[in-house]
């Protein structure tokens, strides 16, 4: 699994799936995510906040990420298919 490569976590459980749209520029991922505990979102905005590589915005497109190397994360909400999921 290349996500488990690329983190090198060779236990992480990860299920990706790549869907493709014509755009520009640049890559668009919607990622689902379990925790060990509750975290609410705007903890994980408060952790995201300062992290490196990372800029937050309300609704990211590619178009706004264009050129920059930073990923963009917005829309973060709470995942109620799975306990602990945003």
């Amino acid at each position: 699994n290349e996500s488990r490569k690329i983190l090198e976590i060779p236990e992480l459980k990860v299920s990706g799936t790549c869907v493709r749209v014509p755009v520009f520029s640049g890559h668009s991922l919607q990622i689902n995510a379990r925790f060990a505990r509750p975290i609410g979102v705007e903890r994980a905005y408060e952790l995201l906040k300062d992290a490196e590589g990372v800029e937050l915005s309300e609704i990211p497109t590619p178009l706004q990420a264009a050129g920059k190397d930073a990923s963009f994360v917005g829309r973060i909400r709470v995942d109620e298919t799975v306990e602990h999921g945003l």
